[in-house]
């Protein structure tokens, strides 16, 4: 075959070499809407429960009963900052074609204690 393809083997991976990559950004494309919807939802289910709040804050009768409330809400919040940086800090981020790690393992600065006696 002059000009032509030698060994069938070349064409195929010549394919391979087109349709991987593809199906790879097909699929981060799809992680990433799956994640856009998740992130939808828990913002209206946040939402919801800060109005939910708001009128329970308002309407408290005691101090100790919107300093309970206030906590409430608090944790809430908290537990979802916690969640959000534990999905984030379990992969590396990836910049300029290599992995770094999160900025928790970077920025954290050890801690000594040593007992003065």
């Amino acid at each position: 075959m002059p000009g032509g393809i030698k060994e069938p083997s070349v064409a195929i991976l010549g394919c391979f070499a087109i349709i991987y990559p593809v199906i790879a950004v097909a699929a981060l494309s799809l992680a990433a809407a799956f994640d856009l919807e998740a992130k939808k939802h828990t913002s209206e289910e946040r939402v919801a429960f800060l109005e939910r709040q708001a009128g329970l804050l308002e309407s408290a009768a005691t101090a100790r009963e919107f300093a309970k409330l206030l906590i409430e809400t608090e944790s809430r919040l908290l537990g979802e900052t916690v969640n959000w940086h534990a999905r984030r800090s379990f992969a590396g981020v990836k910049r300029a074609g290599r992995n770094v790690p999160s900025r928790r393992h970077a920025t954290l600065p050890h801690l000594h204690l040593h007992s003065q006696s």
